[in-house]
């Protein structure tokens, strides 16, 4: 659905660009290990990504590669609490909470007010331990203690490592996902001001004997030319650092404005704790590692964050052409015959096509909220509870000794929590855009599970259906929001943005299925028990996809008519695209990043 997203096909080439155009009037920095290798170490071979994607490491025992984050369901007293002292600054926020308005309600001026709630929080509050019974109820301590991991945690192919970093940072924001991608911004360096895409580099550096890499992860280039000193940043879009825990006297000016150098520094300290399995490799550290035709040697492993600024007149490459809009969607018919589909052939072969019609009205465009008030209070409580269970963890962490700067801490952990709530994209707020709506909840999903994210990406697989033979081919899991009423029927593939016709793609039950990719599908299991699995697994990483799993009164509103009545309905199935269709292509960035 070409309406879904204002960008159009060169935008998202540019996103797998790592290249910096017209940069000769910016500050940037390269890496001056690089350079200084190109100048007096010409014996090092030149770079060469399938290589890297081969070469085999051993992690030291401190890095375990979580692989699903479960969100505790359960209440205890101090989730309890800080989400009471939420609602109060919430409450006096609020117009309706009369505060003055020639005054900034900061933490330190909010404090006063909501001492009795914040020294509530800190008598449930355990000084020390990292996790605690008050934290964690007995059901959310047993499945925490199942942390599952990647199989054989101490040696990984890169292949497989760099994927999974990529997820590690994604999932920690929404907005940090999108920042991944590129966002428009304006940079002024000097008195002048560029257009451009900022775009957040992802970086590995591998150093050992005769080797030295350094790479960005969502291209597999080394990076291109990183933006250093203090330039001048503004965007119309919420940055990564708008909601953390930092101090928020401080958050607008480093929403709109900032040094590139504190925005690397704070960004990663955000990842320490949001995303803790990567916090030694954050830091660095020694590895082993065995590249192709090589021995084993020792090196050191350090990954690292960087700004890229691609000057671009927004104006023009962010407008819509009617010739995108009027694209026709097409979707492959099942009349093939089995020869066909057995042949053992790359060729791809004519068939038929069917026109999928688009709706009358513009899905992009249709705003939707929840219709039940029970509804609304339950999916707050699913939608906070992760926020207030980090922020916790936080405080248990980091408390500082002295009893001001204890409550103070406190207030500002709540403080941010309210203004994530106030500015998030989630069906908390009055009314929400489809178009927003869809790519959130995509990101919701795949963020609590790298399992589910590389299904939704699609992963190489063998289909044995009834009546078929075993058949290649690419494994995916289709999450379709439906979106029902007597004046509509939208069926729409949050993975894609694309309307989906009936439920013929959906793979067969009783079919087996096996992957390697997996490590529920290392051996063949049979199609229904992997639902059951995924059904289980979305509903524990990510509950506020969970709760639209159950169909779900809201009320929808076009341009062209009021406020009806209707249903929102998640639903999951698999899709196997068989090899000769030449499945999807196997990309970091489009594993991860899944925006199409």
């Amino acid at each position: 659905m070409g309406t879904l997203k204002a960008r159009d096909a060169s935008d998202r080439n540019y996103r797998l660009k790592a290249t910096m155009g017209n940069s000769a009037q910016l500050s940037v920095v390269s890496r001056p290990e690089t350079l200084v290798n190109s100048l007096s170490m010409t014996s090092l071979p030149p770079f060469d990504f399938a290589t890297v994607r081969q070469t085999v490491l051993k992690l030291g025992q401190e890095i375990v590669l979580t692989q699903n984050i479960r969100v505790p369901t359960g209440t205890t007293p101090a989730i309890t609490a800080m989400r009471q002292l939420v609602e109060v600054i919430q409450q006096l926020r609020s117009p309706e909470g009369g505060w003055q308005q020639d005054q900034l309600p900061t933490p330190a001026v909010l404090a006063p007010y909501v001492s009795e709630e914040a020294y509530e929080v800190l008598d449930v509050l355990p000084g020390k331990a990292t996790t605690s019974k008050a934290l964690y109820p007995k059901s959310a301590t047993r499945k925490s203690k199942k942390l599952e991991s990647l199989p054989s945690a101490a040696l990984i192919v890169m292949d497989s490592l760099i994927p999974y970093l990529l997820w590690c940072v994604a999932r920690t924001s929404y907005s940090l996902m999108q920042m991944m991608e590129g966002v428009p911004v304006r940079l002024r360096q000097g008195r002048s001001w560029t257009s451009g895409i900022l775009r957040l580099v992802v970086q590995l550096d591998l150093k050992a004997t005769d080797l030295d890499w350094c790479f960005d992860l969502a291209t597999g280039c080394p990076p291109g030319m990183l933006l250093s000193g203090n330039p001048v940043i503004q965007s119309d879009i919420n940055l990564p650092l708008q909601g953390s825990h930092s101090q928020p006297t401080q958050r607008r000016s480093r929403q709109k404005f900032g040094w590139v150098e504190r925005q690397i520094q704070e960004l990663t300290e955000h990842l320490q704790q949001a995303s803790p399995m990567i916090a030694p490799l954050l830091a660095g550290g020694t590895v082993d590692l065995l590249p192709p035709g090589q021995e084993w040697r020792s090196g050191h492993l350090h990954l690292s964050l960087g700004l890229e600024f691609t000057p671009q007149d927004l104006a023009a490459s962010w407008q819509w052409s009617t010739a995108a809009c009027d694209l026709i969607e097409g979707e492959l018919l099942e009349a093939i015959a089995s020869q066909t589909a057995l042949a053992n052939t790359t060729k791809v072969h004519q068939v038929p096509v069917a026109v999928v019609d688009f709706p009358e009205q513009s899905l992009a465009t249709t705003s939707v909220r929840l219709a039940n008030p029970k509804h609304l209070d339950r999916y707050t409580n699913l939608a906070t509870q992760a926020q207030l269970a980090a922020a916790i963890a936080r405080l248990q962490t980091a408390l500082k000794p002295e009893p001001e700067q204890r409550l103070l801490q406190v207030v500002q952990e709540a403080y941010g929590l309210a203004e994530t709530a106030r500015t998030s994209i989630s069906l908390l707020q009055p009314d929400l855009l489809m178009d927003q709506l869809l790519p959130k909840l995509l990101w919701q999903l795949t963020a609590g599970s790298y399992e589910v994210m590389q299904l939704i990406g699609g992963v190489e697989a063998r289909l044995l259906q009834p009546g078929c033979h075993w058949q290649d081919g690419s494994l995916r899991l289709m999450a379709v929001l439906h979106l029902t009423s007597p004046e509509i029927a939208w069926h729409v593939d949050l993975a894609t943005g694309r309307l989906v016709a009936g439920r013929d793609f959906k793979v067969a039950a009783t079919a087996i299925g096996q992957s390697q990719r997996l490590p529920s599908c290392h051996h063949p299991i049979q199609v229904s028990d992997l639902m059951i699995q995924l059904h289980q697994q979305i509903r524990e990483t990510a509950p506020e996809v969970g709760f639209l799993m159950t169909k779900t009164a809201i009320e929808w509103l076009t341009t062209e008519q009021e406020w009806r009545s209707g249903f929102l309905h998640l639903e999951f199935y698999l899709e196997f695209l068989p090899k000769i269709f030449n499945s999807f292509a196997d990309s970091p960035l489009h594993s991860v990043l899944l925006n199409p």
